[in-house]
């Protein structure tokens, strides 16, 4: 997955790679992550940083906002890249 910070906070997805976690997840590229676990994401580096803490196998409840505009939440394993 691919993330540039989004002018209105958050990380926005600029890309997917199929069968990937996000993928399985729903994640789309446009789709904005505001959230992971308890903390909220405002910045692409702040995602980085946060999973950066992260190990293949782990678990992270995911926040994002849709394209659309929607707000989804899911739970996530995450792969080694």
């Amino acid at each position: 997955m691919q993330v540039q910070t989004d002018p209105g906070g958050g990380a926005q997805i600029v890309g997917v790679v199929t069968g990937s976690a996000a993928d399985e997840a729903g994640l789309q590229a446009g789709d904005v992550i505001i959230g992971l676990d308890d903390s909220p994401i405002d910045s692409a580096d702040q995602l980085t940083t946060a999973l950066g803490s992260t190990t293949s196998g782990d678990q992270v409840q995911l926040t994002w906002q849709a394209a659309d505009g929607q707000s989804h939440q899911t739970t996530v394993e995450l792969q080694s890249s």
